[in-house]
């Protein structure tokens, strides 16, 4: 059994799950049942093979030359491939797996531990960038994955003289696929791991992974194809927000205004009878925020078109058990 494990946090739920799926790891079964993000859909169940997770894990271990016998640590949930990958790779690689809290400022609970492999959220990496920033620098491989990191994320790594890899990956193909370094030596593009591929199909992309089974699995990612080994990514076509005959892509729009927005926000729309739909800019305060400085601030980054012509403001957003924004639920608040 599994015996390298070590919890920082109280919190019984958190450890009754990782115990949970580590006996399904080693029980008889050649599959593990995990659940899709549902972030641009219903949730649903699929089978993972555990020979699958297995090639998965140890191309992560081999990509970083990760060396037996480390230390990783875990702060997200187990219900999502992130989690559970993070545990296989524990296990194959023979990792100290350290179990912290689920919450934007997990870090604080490794700040005076060595870690050669950690995993988190776009909104973990946003607080720690403020709150722990000594202690992203002092992990050697951290993964960001589960939703888009913004531009002023990115130039707060670089400022900072950190890195970390952004991932690109999704329960089917077993964790992430691509990988793309993030503050020092920035990158623009995604780097497939070893023996993937890429193609596209109708602007979208198309991942080959053989080993896994997956010969030709259709994404509804819009991306710029380099070659069969590196993309740049743009955004899900099913954002696309059709506006007065225009198609706009919510996610280069977010990308565009990121640097004078300082709280969560994303790009949503609502139907309209003269339009079709009309663009709305979302944004998590519970502070009142000065929407008409703002909308003229945007004015200046945005072409006409593309301005929202609403701002709405939630305390709130609904989010998905990996922590990424619920772009469809939350946008439903409003209907």
């Amino acid at each position: 059994m599994f015996k390298k494990l070590r919890f920082l946090t109280d919190s019984e739920v958190i450890r009754s799950s990782v115990n949970a799926f580590i006996e399904e790891w080693y029980n008889d079964s050649n599959y593990i049942i995990a659940q899709t993000s549902g972030s641009t859909g219903q949730v649903k169940n699929i089978q993972l093979s555990k020979k699958h997770m297995c090639i998965s894990a140890q191309k992560t271990i081999d990509h970083f030359k990760l060396k037996k016998g480390g230390s990783s640590f875990l702060c997200l949930s187990v219900d999502t491939i992130g989690g559970k990958m993070m545990i296989v790779r524990s296990i194959i690689n023979e990792m100290e797996l350290l179990v912290g809290d689920i919450r934007t400022h997990s870090l604080e609970e490794i700040k005076n531990l060595e870690i050669d492999l950690a995993a988190i959220v776009p909104l973990q990496l946003a607080y720690s960038l403020e709150q722990h920033l000594e202690t992203i620098k002092k992990i050697k491989v951290l993964l960001v994955g589960g939703g888009p990191i913004s531009k002023k994320i990115e130039e707060q790594m670089i400022l900072n003289n950190c890195s970390a890899y952004h991932t690109y990956g999704m329960t089917e193909t077993v964790s992430h696929v691509a990988l793309r370094k993030i503050g020092i030596d920035n990158e623009k593009y995604y780097t497939a791991l070893r023996d993937v591929s890429f193609s596209t199909f109708e602007e979208k992309l198309v991942i080959h992974f053989p080993e896994i089974g997956l010969e030709n699995l259709q994404t509804n990612d819009l991306v710029n194809l380099i070659d069969n080994q590196s993309f740049e990514f743009i955004g899900r076509a099913d954002f696309i927000i059709n506006s007065g005959g225009k198609k706009f892509n919510p996610e280069i729009i977010e990308s565009l205004i990121s640097p004078v927005i300082n709280v969560p926000f994303f790009i949503g729309s609502v139907d309209d009878d003269l339009l079709g739909n009309r663009i709305v800019l979302f944004l998590e305060s519970s502070v009142k925020i000065d929407e008409g400085k703002l909308i003229d601030e945007i004015k200046n980054m945005l072409p006409e078109h593309a301005v929202p012509r609403r701002i709405v403001c939630l305390t709130q957003f609904i989010r998905t058990e990996s922590g990424k924004i619920n772009r469809l639920e939350t946008n439903k608040l409003i209907i």
